[in-house]
């Protein structure tokens, strides 16, 4: 994974293709919301 981001400009699907391979998830976690409101964090 971390050789397809580093390589720049991989298609979403290579990236989608292999986590999926190795079980990983992209997403927000649930606990996101709340630290980003109680630091006012500006998220980009």
């Amino acid at each position: 994974m971390s050789e397809l981001i580093a390589a720049g400009g991989a298609d979403v699907t290579q990236i989608a293709a292999v986590a999926e391979r190795y079980g990983l998830h992209f997403g927000e976690p649930d606990w996101l919301p709340d630290v980003i409101a109680r630091y006012a964090l500006t998220p980009s």
